[in-house]
């Protein structure tokens, strides 16, 4: 009964033509030779994170206001952040300071061109690890973390005139809608039901790389590709080890039997047990290869990963990440993007008591999956990017908590990251000389993003090995931005010190 199940026959109820030869499973695709493995690892903090208190104003002074500025009396960042923020601010002793520039201080930024509002920035005391990576561990090692200031999702540069344009195509301010464009980067659904991972590994795919696409325990839209184009991504569980398909079969042999019986079938075969036989087949195979990857007795991972939630996930990423090579037994892969969220951010009342307890545990997660990165020799191979729905409102509410706002302020980290750095101009018009809204502020300090996701992902896709010819395939919105607006992978990682930077006009003055 087991075999008839199992067969083409009975779940398509058609009869299939072979070949006569075994089927080619997709792990037997070789791809590209020789080629290195590069993986991205992406984490959504869902609910929306208060950014402003994770990368804050230190000290701001009347140095760097423009001369227009000082003529209008203009305060600086710093004390626009402690008007606007009232109780929520975070004091100077609550933050860990940075340098606007760790490795050029005063120098202007990558992608507005202009000088940041601040000479130092604080990071949220309870997450220190941003800060050894920021400075490289104050000069032990090269600077490996960054922070993408004021960025969100937009469809085309806006002001405060204009801007519900955007609202009008992405529904400004509402989670659902913010967390499916931020994970798509395809606010008019040009590549309908893919993501912005799923449509890099199509790219890649279509030029030989090997991909594989893992989603830490959820279903994803980030990693969905163009049905047909490349390998389905995976869900996989963090439950320790996998569990075995048919782990007690009534015949030593029944293995052996299912794949014969889902062997190759000829060009004109019925489509529906093709289908069936294919995935069954790769299906059974993954399962196989994942009850070896993620045995939870042969991992030898070097980091303790003893933390729930994120840290359960990246110790996953971590084990699948470690069996990735050329070697035997390991896993044939180019090119992987990982998914993994952790919630619990949408804070509309006691944000700061609530975000120490969050960001602890992020600290923690990420901590330890750096230090594993490193001790496999994988960290110049790895980015981790952070993402949320949106960044929260700077103007509290009544309830000591914070609402839904717009752009925000995120990291990024890698060994082959530029870290030290702010990319994008942190906002320097939140309120206006007499304590009305500014420019950028919509609203309660909810700030009109000045750097794009698109611009973010142009430049990890380039770092990926995506032909400029693919581009409009993963962002399809990108030609509603200015010519040499977007971030470049030289802008972001060492090794791509090599290419011609482009030139890019500034999104805003």
């Amino acid at each position: 009964m087991q075999l008839v199940v199992s067969s083409p026959e009975f779940h398509s109820t058609q009869t299939p033509t072979f070949t006569g030869a075994p089927r080619t499973k997709v792990d037997e695709i070789t791809g590209r030779s020789g080629e290195s493995y590069k993986a991205i690892v992406y984490i959504m903090l869902t609910g929306g994170a208060d950014s402003y208190s994770l990368l804050a104003p230190y000290t701001c002074t009347d140095a760097r206001l423009s001369a227009e500025q000082l003529a209008n009396n203009a305060t600086t960042t710093r004390e626009q952040y402690e008007a606007i923020r009232q109780g929520v601010a975070l004091p100077p002793e609550q933050l860990l300071p940075i340098s606007d520039n760790h490795v050029s201080p005063g120098a202007a930024d990558v992608h507005s061109g202009l000088q940041q509002p601040c000479e130092t920035f604080g990071i949220h005391k309870d997450v220190p690890i941003m800060q050894d990576l920021y400075t490289g561990f104050n000069g032990d090692e090269a600077p490996s973390g960054l922070w993408f200031a004021n960025t969100g999702v937009l469809t085309k540069p806006v002001v405060k005139a204009n801007y519900r344009d955007v609202s009008a195509v992405t529904q400004l301010f509402a989670h659902n809608t913010q967390q499916d464009n931020t994970r798509r980067i395809d606010p008019f659904q040009l590549e309908r039901g893919t993501g912005v991972l799923g449509r890099m590994a199509d790219a890649l795919h279509s030029t030989n790389y090997k991909t594989s696409g893992v989603s830490i325990r959820d279903s994803t839209v980030t990693l969905a590709g163009t049905p047909g184009y490349s390998p389905q991504y995976r869900i996989v569980n963090t439950n320790a080890g996998s569990t075995q398909f048919n782990p007690n079969p009534t015949d030593a042999s029944m293995q052996d039997r299912i794949f014969d019986l889902n062997n190759a079938t000829m060009a004109d075969s019925g489509f529906f047990a093709e289908t069936w036989a294919a995935k069954s087949i790769d299906a059974i195979k993954l399962n196989e290869q994942m009850a070896e990857w993620l045995n939870p007795n042969s991992a030898n991972l070097t980091a303790s990963f003893g933390c729930d939630d994120l840290c359960s996930k990246l110790k996953v990423i971590a084990q699948l990440i470690k069996s990735a090579g050329s070697g035997d037994g390991q896993r044939n892969v180019h090119r992987e993007m990982f998914y993994a969220t952790t919630g619990g951010w949408d804070m509309h009342s006691m944000v700061l008591p609530n975000l120490e307890r969050r960001v602890s545990h992020v600290n923690e997660a990420i901590s330890q999956f750096v230090t594993e990165l490193k001790a496999q020799g994988k960290y110049d191979q790895v980015v981790i990017i952070e993402t949320s729905d949106f960044a929260r409102t700077l103007d509290p509410n009544g309830n000591i908590g914070v609402d839904h706002g717009w752009g925000g302020n995120y990291f990024m980290i890698g060994g082959d990251v530029k870290g030290g750095q702010i990319v994008n101009r942190y906002p320097d018009d939140i309120l206006n000389p007499d304590g009305s809204q500014g420019p950028s502020n919509v609203g309660r300090g909810r700030m009109i993003p000045s750097m794009a996701w698109d611009s973010v992902w142009h430049a990890l896709a380039q770092w990926m090995g995506v032909e400029e010819a693919d581009m409009d395939h993963i962002l399809p919105n990108r030609h509603n931005f200015p010519a040499g607006s977007f971030l470049e992978a030289t802008d972001l990682f060492r090794s791509a010190d090599g290419v011609v930077r482009k030139e890019r006009k500034a999104l805003r003055k």
